[in-house]
């Protein structure tokens, strides 16, 4: 038979085990996901005017250097149009983005678009 082992032994080697597995585990998800941060992201032109076409106007009247705006539909609320800006909104927000990046008036800079506020921040240049 054998001999016990200390309480420092079994640790040490859960230890060794352990970190070797997550180690592991940790370089095999690297390469798996190191392919993915490399592709490029495509946007579709036809959301983008869709949604240009659906925003309502931007307001700019703020004498501030930077501000927030809440963004809004021009749509009729019970429409289909409305359903989809909503849900280019929530689901296309690349897109959404970009329209909303393409209507800004000169002399303004998109900081940053919270789309689970829909809230867009921008600062004067």
């Amino acid at each position: 038979m054998g001999r016990w082992l200390s309480l420092y032994e079994i640790v040490l080697d859960f230890h060794s085990i352990i970190c070797y597995t997550t180690l592991s585990t940790f370089i095999i998800m690297s390469k798996k996901f190191y392919n993915q941060q490399l592709k490029a992201q495509r946007l579709s032109p036809l959301v983008v005017s869709h949604v240009k076409e659906l925003l309502s106007p931007i307001d700019t009247n703020n004498e501030r250097s930077a501000f927030t705006v809440r963004i809004n539909t021009n749509a009729d609320p019970e429409s289909r149009d409305y359903r989809a800006f909503w849900n280019y909104q929530s689901r296309f927000t690349l897109e959404f983005v970009k329209a909303l990046e393409s209507l800004i008036p000169q002399g303004l800079r998109l900081v940053e678009y919270d789309h689970l506020n829909n809230k867009l921040s921008l600062e004067r240049v």
